[in-house]
This record gives C-alpha cells, sequence and structure tokens, in this order.
C-alpha cells in the first residue's frame, strides 16, 4: 500500500504558541514541532491518522530587545532595579515598606547604577503530544474536502540555577548600606515585603487541547516538472484547560497559553514536483480573547519587569500573533529516507493591559517589557523514515523521523534548540 505524507507545513506555530504564549516571564519558542507538525492535514484517499511527538529543549540565555544574546534576566531589561521596585507602592505593600528606613523608598539611583540586581537561571521544556487526524469524506458537496485534527500536549517546565545578585558599585553614601544590608538575602526580602517566592520553580501537567479544520484544495497540475498542487485553509480552537502561571512565584511559567481561548486561522500552498521534491509557503494567525487576572504590576514607570511588589486586577488583551514560514523536503530519497528543512519568522504585537483597581495607572502598568511585542527567525531539519518502503503490502507502515529547530536571532525570546521525534501511524 502506497503510503503519502500527511502531515504538512501548515501551522507548527500553533503548538509553540499553545505552550509559550503569554508564559509570564518569557514567551519562549521552546516547543515548536519541526516543519511536519502535528496538525495531521490528510490526503484525499486516507481516511484517518494517530501520532506521538515528544520534544525537549532548554538554554541559559536569550535575546533583549536589540537582538543580542543575553542572559535569561536581562532579556527584558538589563538589571533588575531594587531602588525603582520600592516607588509609589499601594495597599499592604505600603504597609509592610513603612518598616523600612525611609531613605531607600526616595533614594536617588545615580542614573539608573544603584542598587541594580542581576537574575539569572536556567530554563527547560520537555512535551509529550498525541495526535490525530480524520478526513470527512461524506461531505460530497464541498469543493475538496475537509479534515479534522485534533492534539492533547501533556508538558513538564522547569526554571532552575535561580540567582539573583546586586550588581557591584562602589558606596556613595548611607544609602548604600542599607541598600547592601537588605540585598543580601533578597529572596527574604521579596517574600517578606510582597509575599513574591524567587526560588526554583517546576510545574507539569495537560497543556492545552487543540481542535483544527482544514479546507483542501488539491489540484493535477500535469506539468513536466509539478505533478500537484495543495492550497489550503484552516481553522480551530485551543482550550484553555492548562495550569496558569502563579502570580506570587517570580518564574513560574504557565503550562498553555495562561487562561486564554485561543482562535489560530491561516493558510497555505504545497507544489509537488515530478523528482521526489515538495515545497510549502504558509501563513498563520492566532487570536486570543480578552480575560482579566491579578498580576504583578508596575507603579512607577521607571521599575523594570521582574521585581515587582504589588498586584492588582488586570484585563489583558494579547497581541495577535502571525507567521510565515517556508519549507523544502525531499521523500523516498532513499529506500524509505527523506529529509526536510525549514525556515520560520513568529511575530507577536503588544499586549494590552488595563486595571480599574483604585490607585492603579493602566497607562503606567502597560509600560512593562512583558507586554511588549516579540519575535523569532527559526530554522529546522528533519530526517525521516517511512517503514511503507519495507512492508510494502501492509494495511499500515509507522513514519518515524527526528528533528532539531533552533532559533537563529530575535527579540524577547529564549535563545533555546530543542530536539525530538514523531511516530506517526497512516491508515
Amino acid at each position: 500500500m502506497r503510503i503519502k505524507e500527511l502531515i504538512k507545513y501548515s501551522c507548527s506555530t500553533i503548538l509553540l504558541l499553545t505552550t509559550s504564549l503569554h508564559a509570564g516571564y518569557f514567551p519562549t519558542p521552546l516547543t515548536a514541532p519541526d516543519d511536519s507538525n502535528i496538525f495531521f492535514r490528510m490526503n484525499k484517499d486516507e481516511q484517518f491518522a494517530l501520532g506521538l511527538t515528544y520534544e525537549d529543549g532548554s538554554a541559559g540565555g536569550g535575546f533583549n530587545s536589540s537582538d543580542q544574546k543575553c542572559s535569561l534576566g536581562s532579556m527584558y531589561d538589563n538589571g533588575e532595579s531594587f531602588l525603582a521596585m520600592l516607588r509609589n507602592p499601594r495597599g499592604t505593600v505600603r504597609t509592610n515598606l513603612a518598616a523600612l528606613d525611609p531613605q531607600l523608598l526616595n533614594a536617588p539611583d545615580l542614573g539608573g547604577q544603584r542598587g541594580i540586581i542581576d537574575a539569572s537561571g536556567h530554563v527547560s521544556h520537555q512535551q509529550i503530544t498525541l495526535a490525530g487526524g480524520y478526513n470527512i469524506s461524506w461531505l460530497r458537496f464541498v469543493p475538496g474536502f475537509l479534515d479534522v485534527a485534533f492534539h492533547v500536549p501533556f508538558v513538564s517546565k522547569k526554571y532552575t540555577d535561580v540567582k539573583l545578585q546586586r550588581r557591584h558599585f562602589e558606596p556613595v553614601d548611607m544609602i548604600d548600606i542599607l541598600i547592601e544590608e537588605q540585598t543580601q538575602n533578597l529572596n527574604a526580602f521579596l517574600q517578606q515585603y510582597g509575599e513574591l517566592n524567587a526560588e526554583n520553580w517546576a510545574g507539569s501537567g495537560v497543556g492545552d487541547p487543540t481542535l483544527i479544520m482544514h479546507w483542501n484544495l488539491p489540484q493535477k497540475y500535469n506539468e513536466e516538472t509539478i505533478q500537484d498542487i495543495n492550497p489550503y485553509l484552516y481553522f480551530g480552537i485551543q482550550m484553555p484547560l492548562s495550569k496558569q502561571r502563579n502570580v506570587d512565584t517570580l518564574f513560574s511559567l504557565p503550562l498553555g497559553n495562561d487562561g486564554h481561548w485561543g482562535f489560530p486561522f491561516g493558510g497555505g500552498i504545497d507544489f509537488t514536483f515530478d523528482m521526489p521534491v515538495k515545497i510549502g509557503l504558509g501563513i498563520d494567525l492566532l487570536y486570543f480573547i480578552t480575560e482579566s487576572r491579578m498580576m504583578r504590576v508596575k507603579t512607577d514607570t521607571a521599575q523594570t519587569s521582574l521585581l515587582l511588589l504589588n498586584k492588582a486586577h488586570v484585563q489583558r488583551k494579547p497581541g495577535l500573533t502571525w507567521r510565515v514560514n517556508w519549507f523544502v523536503s525531499g521523500d523516498q530519497i532513499w529506500h524509505g529516507f527523506g529529509m526536510r528543512a525549514g525556515y520560520e519568522f513568529i511575530m507577536h504585537h503588544n499586549d494590552e493591559l488595563k486595571t480599574q483597581d483604585t490607585g492603579f495607572s493602566s497607562e503606567i502598568i502597560n509600560t512593562t517589557a512583558m507586554a511588549q511585542s516579540w519575535y523569532v527567525n527559526l530554522l529546522s531539519v528533519m530526517l525521516k523514515y517511512d517503514l511503507s518502503s519495507v512492508f510494502l503490502n501492509a494495511p499500515m507502515a509507522p513514519v518515524i523521523q527526528g528533528f532539531m529547530k533552533f532559533p537563529i536571532s530575535g527579540r524577547h525570546v529564549v535563545n533555546a534548540s530543542t530536539v525530538g521525534f514523531q511516530v506517526m501511524l497512516h491508515f
């Protein structure tokens, strides 16, 4: 039985966003599948397919706002400001800080150089994803054909080797002595005055399940070089069933979209040539519904992004995320082996933050660097083995492939390569 490739390069960024968008500390592309993603876009002569994907990624650095490699703790700001953290406190935080020496609350930061805290650590992400696709062949009146696909991720994330350390600064006056006393154990200070835990963190559980419908319009081209042209459109829904970020843990990450309902949609086109070569181009978009939740917020524009003691109810409207992707693949190059290489550019636009809590300013809250846009350029490679070349008369045969994906540049994203494998069954 001849088994065609079922999985296309239609929306691999959707899995990426399902598991990492609105990560609080890192919108990080750690879990993008390879170019043959797990959303099964069926061929017309296949009924359904099942698959399993495993992927692993980790890093101790990222890209900052200038597209330069940096430590994880300086992806948004070049160091966290201890003195700015104390400005304009509200509610119980104001009451707690009243116990400090009043000189600290209004101390000059000397051009942002005094009281700087450097943060570092190591983030890792492992994911197992179960997926499947079904050809809705009984809808005869639809031009082309429809299929549906699903995936359910199981996610494990960790932030380890956490270190918060005051940057060296030559003492100027008594204020520097006071800062030194309070930053000797910064974790204890954050816990006492802001109920904020800055230690290592780990979390695991089910991610956000996704359901996708594709509309496929395959065409026989019958030219000397191009055999088939396969345009497609899709839309879907992502259900926010995963654990959200713990606002009282500094380095906590959500296991999905942090409570937001997501709606992926897009389209693309594939070209199959007379030679065993295929190329494809796709555009993917992801829209999220606005949600309200408790967040750590800024009370002064001079504050940095991590060391925030105050909390408020915030309405969050995520920015649109879009991706342009391209791939070239060779199938059945030699005894069932194939290869694929791809490139993608992913862009997430600014989030909009608003609050109606008394004493807080939406304008100030919205200046946090974590709500600003981010992007990443990614390359990927994949090696595939189709066992249908061995089991010629079998009713089904698995396809096994290994892949690697790595960012080459970006802004406000972790510089993490990922490796993984997929096993697929086609029926």
